[in-house]
């Protein structure tokens, strides 16, 4: 004797089964392309425990945050801006002061605009035991100016082409 596939509205106990374990299945795939597609997570770094570490830290910080001076009247080279910073324990600069010039004011005013937009810096370490409110810090900056690159050899070409025809035209 044949036996319906529906008993009753239910269904076989195979076909049950075989849902229940693709939807296992369904579930531990979402899962793990879940967590696949998931950033790692932000390991955040020791704080620094020296003062040495410290300037490290917030030397990188506006390294990472420094923009270019684009200015093609700054002549190529090294320049370079020493900043007095007056920092609380929180890492907030409540004070700047240049100690040593560019010689170059546009130079020199990226790099108070630099401190200004990175604020606040890692805390400040511990010093003796002791954790001072504020501290004087002095950072150097270090700006590198290229010299301008000269025009493609096709914009020159396409400048040249183009000066006949405009003295053709008059």
């Amino acid at each position: 004797m044949h036996r319906p596939a529906r008993v009753w509205g239910r269904r076989r106990g195979g076909d049950l089964f075989m849902r229940g374990v693709l939807l296992v299945l369904a579930v531990v795939f979402a899962a793990v392309s879940f967590r696949a597609d998931a950033a790692p997570p932000k390991v955040s770094p020791k704080p620094p425990q020296t003062l040495e570490e410290w300037r490290d830290a917030a030397t990188a910080r506006l390294n990472a945050k420094k923009r270019g001076v684009r200015n093609p009247a700054i002549k190529p080279g090294k320049y370079l801006v020493v900043l007095r910073l007056a920092v609380l324990k929180d890492g907030r600069v409540v004070g700047v002061r240049m100690l040593q010039s560019s010689t170059n004011a546009e130079i020199d005013s990226a790099a108070l605009r630099l401190v200004a937009d990175v604020s606040p810096l890692p805390p400040l370490p511990p010093r003796n035991g002791f954790q001072p409110e504020a501290s004087l810090v002095g950072l150097p900056i270090t700006y590198h100016i290229e010299a301008p690159k000269p025009a493609s050899k096709r914009k020159a070409r396409t400048a040249q082409a183009a000066k006949p025809e405009a003295a053709a035209a008059e």
